[in-house]
């Protein structure tokens, strides 16, 4: 269903739109179905407006009173639009997200050879696990193809690579699920990714810091990334002693890596 809402003045109003009176934004949407109907930008308010509505004392919900409730959020607390991808950074990030996808599905497969003893089921595991290879192979072969051949892309997986730890997927990730990097600040980008750490103090009160939220896909691969760093550069500062600059002494490896 959809979720509709007029937004006065908003940065959502569609380019090639004559009309006068600003368009209904349905909270539901793709990205595609957005650019088809002519918006450039979007709001991730799915969260935040459900907050905003129990934060008010609004706990019933109808499409009438939902369609209040964002309008009243987006007036009150004017949330920014972000720009949607091209459709070239769309299709490598379905391509990174497919391949994703295949090793999920070869990691499911292969406990569940491991659990069977019937004969045949294992047959068809077999048959299946060695097409999933096939087709892992072949997003590979994709995803070289997409990156090598575009000259900015090249350079920034280029760069990327250059950090020990960061191998073909974590850039390749980087560059389909994080169009921003390279255009925010480093505070910013690290709490869009969600590793930055957010404060949990109250009066006298220090509570311990905790990453949450962002982009999870983002935020894994760069969490396998510093393991892998961690495990080949033995100058890495997660290896050494506390203190040091980026933690304080107590601080379990969870909580260097994290830093």
């Amino acid at each position: 269903m959809l979720w509709k809402y007029w937004l006065r003045g908003s940065s959502l109003w569609p380019r090639n739109s004559s009309s006068s009176r600003p368009p209904a934004v349905s909270r539901s949407l793709s990205q595609r179905r957005w650019l088809a109907l002519g918006y450039g930008s979007q709001l991730s308010i799915r969260a935040r407006s459900r907050a905003f509505a129990r934060a008010i004392g609004r706990l019933a919900k109808t499409d009438r009173l939902d369609a209040e409730v964002i309008a009243l959020f987006a007036e009150r607390v004017r949330p920014e639009a972000r720009a949607i991808p091209d459709a070239q950074v769309r299709a490598l990030a379905d391509l990174v997200a497919r391949r994703r996808q295949i090793i999920d599905m070869i990691t499911a497969e292969s406990n569940r050879q491991r659990q069977t003893h019937d004969l045949r089921l294992q047959s068809s595991l077999e048959r299946h696990l060695a097409w999933l290879q096939r087709e892992l192979g072949e997003i590979d072969r994709d995803l070289d193809d997409t990156v090598r051949g575009t000259p900015a892309w090249r350079e920034t997986e280029d760069l990327l690579a250059s950090v020990p730890g960061i191998g073909s997927v974590t850039a390749r990730t980087l560059i389909a699920e994080l169009p921003e990097l390279g255009m925010l600040d480093r505070r910013r980008i690290a709490a869009l990714v969600g590793v930055a750490p957010i404060n949990r103090d109250s009066g006298a009160m220090r509570g311990r810091r905790m990453i949450m939220g962002g982009r999870t896909t983002v935020r894994n691969a760069l969490f396998m990334a510093t393991i892998s760093a961690t495990r080949w550069n033995p100058a890495n500062p997660c290896l050494l002693p506390a203190p040091h600059p980026l933690w304080t002494a107590g601080q379990d490896r969870a909580h260097r890596l994290h830093a």
